[in-house]
């Protein structure tokens, strides 16, 4: 008992000089132990922690306090995580005078604000794109672009929009089990979110659906983009093509004339954006069989009996950037 008594007190005594050794470690001799495990090692984690032990210890060490602040920056811009802006912003307010950490925090600073910038605007891109998709009714391909936006921002307001439109996308299509599912996960981990109130008014839509849906069996049979389910009716549409718009316009089509980009309908004289706004005319003269250029760049029609014109547009406007251009045989009344 004695000799048990004695190995325990030995192992108490060792442990208590290991910790004192390592308390009596200056900052000086830290930081080599935190970079080595940084990037030699690759432990990331446990450099901020030594990195951390010397900020917190060693505050009058400023020189070799503000090297192991940016480094805890450094760590956290590899993790990909956001508190690295912090850290480096903290290197710039609390130690001004230590002028090379100082610079580089601001360098790496500069350079993670244009990269969250860009990602943002990636992420809003996906986020545009589906909800277009979404308002053609092609959820399989809206939801790829939703989870697209979240992958690239998932932290975010716009990432929390993202997945509510994944739950719409699933409700729309029938899959009324995966659309719940969906909305319930959203306000169990953002319950404070400005988004929550109406995803609870979504999940009791969803659960009445599920509560009175008819034919369930035919309503959650969603097989690709090109079917469409009435969540009302469970009815079954196969899907041809669609146009949005203000195109009531357009009373009968005998070929193709959506332009290559998908934004705008040609009719006659008229041009029908998809976007729902205002049909308008391209040019003031008689139009007949209108079409498109390859690259959307051009609108070509016949004027009178024999007279071919060209017009330059803006694929994006749809509006003509300059005069129509007549090809074959000018016409007194075409114009």
């Amino acid at each position: 008992m004695n000799c048990k008594k004695t190995l325990a007190l030995g192992m108490a005594i060792s442990m208590i000089l290991v910790n004192h050794q390592a308390f009596a470690q200056t900052a000086e001799e830290l930081l080599p132990k935190g970079i080595h495990l940084e990037e030699v090692k690759g432990e990331l984690e446990k450099a901020i922690e030594v990195y951390q032990t010397i900020v917190d210890k060693f505050p009058d060490n400023r020189p070799v306090s503000a090297k192991a602040l940016l480094h805890i920056g450094l760590c956290y811009e590899k993790l990909g995580l956001k508190q690295a802006q912090k850290s480096f912003q903290d290197v710039i307010n609390k130690y001004p005078e230590q002028e090379d950490e100082v610079a580089l925090a601001k360098e790496r600073l500069m350079y993670l604000e244009a990269y969250v910038a860009d990602i943002s605007k990636k992420a809003e891109q996906y986020l545009k794109e589906g909800n277009e998709l979404f308002s053609r009714w092609e959820y399989e391909s809206a939801i790829e672009e939703y989870n697209n936006a979240i992958k690239l921002d998932p932290n975010t307001f716009l990432a929390q929009n993202a997945r509510y439109y994944i739950g719409q996308s699933w409700f729309r299509a029938g899959r009324y089990d995966t659309a719940l599912a969906t909305f319930k996960r959203l306000i169990e981990e953002f319950p404070e979110s400005n988004i929550t109130p109406v995803t609870e008014l979504m999940v009791a839509q969803v659960e009445d659906a599920i509560k009175n849906n008819k034919n369930p069996g035919m309503a959650n049979d969603y097989s690709g983009e090109n079917e469409i389910v009435d969540p009302e009716t469970g009815i079954t549409y196969t899907k041809i093509k669609t146009f949005t718009g203000k195109n009531d316009v357009i009373d009968w089509t005998s070929g193709i004339f959506l332009s290559p980009n998908g934004k705008f309908f040609l009719d006659d004289n008229i041009i029908v954006p998809m976007d729902g706004s205002d049909p308008f005319k391209f040019v003031d003269m008689q139009v007949n069989a209108p079409t498109w250029s390859p690259n959307g760049k051009h609108i070509a029609f016949t004027c009178g009996d024999s007279s071919i014109y060209v017009v330059p547009v803006s694929p994006e406007t749809g509006h003509k950037i300059g005069s129509p251009r007549n090809l074959l045989k000018k016409e007194s009344d075409c114009v």
